[in-house]
């Protein structure tokens, strides 16, 4: 099994890349949702600048979880999912970094064969994800929500390997290329073609 990161920045008004990213990873059932901040954490600058910096994390997560809803071109069957959208999307608590880093920091020595092992020496020493601490706390969040990759029973030692992801956006339509063209029907509703998502 492989666990796949991908880092990026992203244009807040659209989640142009989230939008594409969904699209190469169809189909898509769940998305855990989390952030660094919390509401509380950006209202401790105090103020009106702290009040502005909340208001734009809540705003923002409701932003990002309505792209992500929006998305039933690149969903599994509705039916299974239990949710009320095509894609179940989990807002999650903002557990503590150091909290979020030592949870994948012990999940993965298991998931990747014990400290001793060849993938999880090859993640110790990775200095791309040692660069980039975001990927560490998103990995703890993810176990977090989705207790089954915590199992620590002999079947699932070393069965799995990390690895970094691109977007490789040329090989995919996001939204926006694929209503430039008509194949989707534009957000007002209207129009009735859809094209299901995945790589090219």
């Amino acid at each position: 099994h492989s666990l796949q990161y991908f880092t990026f920045l992203d244009d807040r008004r659209s989640f142009a890349n989230v939008d594409a990213l969904l699209t190469r990873l169809a189909p898509v059932g769940t998305v855990y949702l989390a952030c660094t901040e919390t509401v509380d954490d950006a209202r401790s600058a105090g103020g009106k600048k702290g009040n502005r910096a909340a208001a734009e994390v809540t705003e923002l997560m409701s932003k990002l979880e309505n792209v992500l809803e929006s998305r039933s071109d690149v969903t599994t069957d509705a039916s299974n999912s239990g949710c009320d959208n095509d894609i179940c999307v989990h807002r999650l608590d903002t557990m503590s970094k150091n909290q979020a880093t030592a949870l994948a920091k012990s999940s993965l020595k298991h998931l990747l064969g014990g400290e001793n092992s060849e993938a999880f020496l090859a993640y110790r020493g990775d200095k791309h994800l040692d660069s980039e601490p975001l990927v560490e706390w998103c990995l703890g969040q993810f176990f977090n929500a989705d207790r089954s990759y915590r199992d620590e029973s002999d079947e699932s030692k070393g069965t799995y390997r990390i690895e970094a992801g691109t977007l490789n956006s040329h090989l995919s339509l996001d939204r926006t290329a694929a209503e430039a063209i008509h194949l989707l029907p534009p957000r007002s509703g209207s129009g009735a073609a859809l094209i299901t998502g995945g790589n090219g």
